[in-house]
């Protein structure tokens, strides 16, 4: 894909979630045609963080630039390098007075990994900071495996306690249907809102010089039950 530039004035929203759960997708309606490549089984299709440019779909003259970031996928334990990945790219944007305009985070309305997604929310809740969780919006995606709308329903309402934090303190939760309109509906959310100011994180690395270890994000993670899984056997590996 072009490298492209982030300019002044454009609208930046990272878009991010656990590996399958339809980013690429998310990022190809609402450009109106395929610009990112999508996956189709386990493994994360999206490696790189890239910018993904998009008209405003208010018709003004600025753009819309979707940062498409890798997921987040406890099978293979590279959640610290893909958290990293996303980390640094802020750190970089808010010493280049790159203003995020909101956080689309993205997940699957058919997801059982419970207490792995709970781990990735509250680590999107500390890369974000409570100041910034109005300008995130938490959007389930894959309506149409949804056999029964009752049980979709359900798994509705099962996420708004898991999300109950963040839901507290703004951030906006909805269904992403899968059709043009409805990402620019999700999109339209957050131009509603004044642009974030800066993220915890970016505050903690950008301004006040943190290593990414050193953030609450970082440690999140490490706290996390996946992580802790997946340290136990890199030790085990290493002493052979």
């Amino acid at each position: 894909m072009k490298q492209i530039r982030v300019e002044p004035g454009d609208i930046v929203i990272p878009v991010l979630g656990l590996t399958g759960a339809g980013k690429s997708t998310f990022i190809n309606r609402a450009v109106g045609r395929d610009v990112v490549p999508v996956g189709h089984t386990l493994d994360s299709c999206t490696q790189e963080i890239s910018c993904v440019p998009c008209p405003c779909p208010n018709g003004n003259n600025r753009r819309i630039i979707f940062i498409d970031t890798p997921g987040f996928d406890n099978s293979s334990g590279d959640d610290e390098r893909t958290l990293q990945h996303i980390a640094e790219w802020l750190a970089r944007a808010y010493r280049k007075k790159t203003t995020i305009a909101g956080i689309i985070y993205l997940h699957e309305i058919s997801l059982t990994r419970y207490a792995y997604s709970k781990a990735v929310i509250d680590i999107i809740n500390r890369l974000c900071g409570d100041g910034s969780l109005t300008n995130v919006i938490l959007a389930t995606t894959k309506w149409d495996d949804v056999q029964v709308e009752a049980e979709g329903q359900q798994r509705e309402k099962q996420l708004q306690v898991r999300w109950k934090h963040m839901l507290d303190h703004g951030s906006t939760m909805t269904r992403f249907c899968g059709t043009q309109q409805s990402a620019l509906n999700i999109v339209e959310l957050i131009l509603q809102n004044h642009p974030i100011g800066s993220l915890q994180i970016q505050q903690e690395m950008g301004r006040n010089h943190k290593s990414f270890s050193e953030t609450e994000a970082a440690r999140t993670l490490r706290k996390g039950p996946h992580w802790r899984h997946w340290d136990r056997l890199k030790s085990k590996f290493l002493r052979f």
